[in-house]
Protein backbone atom coordinates (compact mmCIF):
# COMPACT_ATOMS: atom_id res chain seq x y z
CA UNK A 1 0.00 0.00 0.00
CA UNK A 2 1.30 3.41 -0.90
CA UNK A 3 0.96 5.70 2.13
CA UNK A 4 2.58 8.89 0.97
CA UNK A 5 3.99 10.77 -1.96
CA UNK A 6 7.65 11.14 -2.74
CA UNK A 7 9.01 14.66 -2.57
CA UNK A 8 10.51 15.93 -5.79
CA UNK A 9 13.86 16.87 -4.32
CA UNK A 10 14.84 14.96 -1.19
CA UNK A 11 13.03 11.65 -1.56
CA UNK A 12 11.42 12.00 1.92
CA UNK A 13 7.85 10.84 2.16
CA UNK A 14 5.21 13.50 2.57
CA UNK A 15 1.66 12.77 3.68
CA UNK A 16 -1.57 14.63 3.05
CA UNK A 17 -3.65 15.83 6.00
CA UNK A 18 -6.02 12.88 5.58
CA UNK A 19 -3.17 10.36 5.49
CA UNK A 20 -1.49 11.94 8.52
CA UNK A 21 -4.79 11.87 10.39
CA UNK A 22 -5.16 8.14 9.73
CA UNK A 23 -1.57 7.42 10.81
CA UNK A 24 -1.88 9.49 14.02
CA UNK A 25 -5.42 8.40 14.83
CA UNK A 26 -6.74 11.97 14.79
CA UNK A 27 -9.26 13.87 12.75
CA UNK A 28 -8.22 15.99 9.80
CA UNK A 29 -9.34 19.04 11.75
CA UNK A 30 -7.07 18.01 14.63
CA UNK A 31 -4.12 17.75 12.23
CA UNK A 32 -4.85 21.22 10.82
CA UNK A 33 -5.09 22.66 14.34
CA UNK A 34 -1.69 21.18 15.20
CA UNK A 35 -0.24 22.65 12.03
CA UNK A 36 -1.69 26.09 12.87
CA UNK A 37 -0.42 25.85 16.44
CA UNK A 38 3.03 24.87 15.23
CA UNK A 39 3.12 21.55 17.07
CA UNK A 40 3.20 19.56 13.82
CA UNK A 41 5.70 20.49 11.12
CA UNK A 42 4.15 20.78 7.66
CA UNK A 43 4.71 22.53 4.35
CA UNK A 44 2.04 24.14 2.27
CA UNK A 45 2.15 23.14 -1.38
CA UNK A 46 0.00 23.70 -4.43
CA UNK A 47 -2.27 20.80 -3.43
CA UNK A 48 -2.51 21.66 0.28
CA UNK A 49 -0.55 20.79 3.38
CA UNK A 50 2.10 18.06 3.29
CA UNK A 51 3.46 16.52 6.49
CA UNK A 52 6.82 14.75 6.45
CA UNK A 53 7.26 11.22 7.75
CA UNK A 54 9.69 12.56 10.35
CA UNK A 55 7.07 14.97 11.72
CA UNK A 56 4.57 12.12 11.99
CA UNK A 57 7.17 9.92 13.71
CA UNK A 58 7.87 12.74 16.21
CA UNK A 59 4.17 13.20 16.90
CA UNK A 60 3.76 9.45 17.47
CA UNK A 61 6.79 9.43 19.80
CA UNK A 62 5.41 12.38 21.79
CA UNK A 63 2.02 10.67 22.08
CA UNK A 64 3.66 7.45 23.27
CA UNK A 65 5.78 9.38 25.79
CA UNK A 66 2.73 11.27 27.08
CA UNK A 67 0.80 8.01 27.32
CA UNK A 68 3.65 6.45 29.30
CA UNK A 69 3.73 9.47 31.66
CA UNK A 70 -0.02 9.17 32.16
CA UNK A 71 0.33 5.46 32.94
CA UNK A 72 2.92 6.32 35.58
CA UNK A 73 0.54 8.71 37.30
CA UNK A 74 1.29 11.95 35.48
CA UNK A 75 -1.39 14.20 34.13
CA UNK A 76 -0.46 14.10 30.48
CA UNK A 77 -3.94 13.53 29.19
CA UNK A 78 -6.39 16.35 28.89
CA UNK A 79 -10.15 15.98 28.76
CA UNK A 80 -11.67 14.08 25.91
CA UNK A 81 -8.80 11.63 25.56
CA UNK A 82 -6.45 13.98 23.76
CA UNK A 83 -2.87 14.02 24.85
CA UNK A 84 -0.93 17.00 26.11
CA UNK A 85 0.99 16.99 22.83
CA UNK A 86 -2.20 18.06 21.06
CA UNK A 87 -2.62 21.09 23.34
CA UNK A 88 -0.56 24.12 22.38
CA UNK A 89 1.48 25.61 25.23
CA UNK A 90 -0.48 28.88 25.20
CA UNK A 91 -3.74 26.96 25.71
CA UNK A 92 -2.57 24.83 28.64
CA UNK A 93 -3.94 27.33 31.20
CA UNK A 94 -7.30 27.36 29.49
CA UNK A 95 -7.37 23.57 29.47
CA UNK A 96 -6.70 23.48 33.22
CA UNK A 97 -9.47 26.04 33.80
CA UNK A 98 -11.88 24.03 31.67
CA UNK A 99 -10.96 20.85 33.54
CA UNK A 100 -11.73 22.63 36.84
CA UNK A 101 -15.08 23.82 35.51
CA UNK A 102 -15.82 20.33 34.21
CA UNK A 103 -15.07 18.86 37.63
CA UNK A 104 -17.43 21.38 39.24
CA UNK A 105 -20.17 20.64 36.71
CA UNK A 106 -19.77 16.91 37.30
CA UNK A 107 -20.15 17.50 41.05
CA UNK A 108 -23.34 19.50 40.48
CA UNK A 109 -24.59 16.75 38.17
CA UNK A 110 -24.05 14.17 40.90
CA UNK A 111 -25.93 16.31 43.45
CA UNK A 112 -28.81 16.75 41.02
CA UNK A 113 -28.92 13.01 40.35
CA UNK A 114 -29.21 12.38 44.10
CA UNK A 115 -32.00 14.95 44.41
CA UNK A 116 -33.81 13.38 41.45
CA UNK A 117 -33.55 9.92 43.01
CA UNK A 118 -34.92 11.31 46.28
CA UNK A 119 -37.81 13.01 44.46
CA UNK A 120 -38.58 9.74 42.65
CA UNK A 121 -38.72 7.92 45.99
CA UNK A 122 -41.04 10.59 47.44
CA UNK A 123 -43.34 10.32 44.41
CA UNK A 124 -43.44 6.54 44.74
CA UNK A 125 -44.38 6.90 48.44
CA UNK A 126 -47.13 9.38 47.57
CA UNK A 127 -48.52 7.02 44.93
CA UNK A 128 -48.51 4.18 47.46
CA UNK A 129 -50.37 6.32 50.01
CA UNK A 130 -52.89 7.46 47.40
CA UNK A 131 -53.57 3.89 46.31
CA UNK A 132 -54.07 2.84 49.95
CA UNK A 133 -56.44 5.77 50.53
CA UNK A 134 -58.47 4.94 47.45
CA UNK A 135 -58.93 1.34 48.60
CA UNK A 136 -60.47 2.35 51.95
CA UNK A 137 -64.24 2.82 52.11
CA UNK A 138 -65.30 6.44 52.00
CA UNK A 139 -66.11 8.03 55.33
CA UNK A 140 -69.66 9.38 55.50
CA UNK A 141 -70.14 12.63 57.36
CA UNK A 142 -72.66 12.15 60.16
CA UNK A 143 -75.99 13.73 59.27
CA UNK A 144 -77.73 15.44 62.18
CA UNK A 145 -81.17 14.92 60.74
CA UNK A 146 -81.10 11.27 59.86
CA UNK A 147 -84.81 11.02 60.70
CA UNK A 148 -85.71 13.48 57.99
CA UNK A 149 -83.50 12.10 55.22
CA UNK A 150 -86.43 10.92 53.18
CA UNK A 151 -88.27 14.26 53.35
CA UNK A 152 -87.37 16.90 50.79
CA UNK A 153 -85.89 20.09 52.11
CA UNK A 154 -88.42 22.90 52.56
CA UNK A 155 -88.43 25.43 49.75
CA UNK A 156 -87.17 28.84 50.64
CA UNK A 157 -89.75 31.59 50.46
CA UNK A 158 -89.23 34.02 47.54
CA UNK A 159 -88.32 37.59 48.50
CA UNK A 160 -91.52 39.07 47.18
CA UNK A 161 -93.61 36.94 49.55
CA UNK A 162 -92.38 39.19 52.33
CA UNK A 163 -94.89 41.77 51.21
CA UNK A 164 -97.67 39.25 51.20
CA UNK A 165 -98.55 38.65 54.79
CA UNK A 166 -100.92 35.98 54.49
Amino acid sequence: MYNGTQAAGGGARRYTVAQAARRLGLSERGIRRRIEAGTLAAERGANGWRITAEAIAEALAEAAQDSMRADLGGSATATGGTTAASVPPHAAGRVELLEAVLTEVRGERDVLRERLAQADQERAELRRLLAAALQRPALVAPNQHQDHQDEPAPLARPWWRFWQRG
